[in-house]
């Protein structure tokens, strides 16, 4: 349960983060500056 609710709060931070970044360097691979 733990672990799902670690991955959620990962997703739900890293989502917003990604999208708003992607969105004004949409020029830009939006991967380039994702970790892996």
């Amino acid at each position: 349960m733990q672990v799902l609710r670690a991955s959620r709060l990962v997703r739900m931070t890293k989502l917003p983060e990604t999208t708003s970044l992607s969105k004004p360097q949409s020029g830009l691979k939006p991967t380039s500056f994702v970790p892996p």
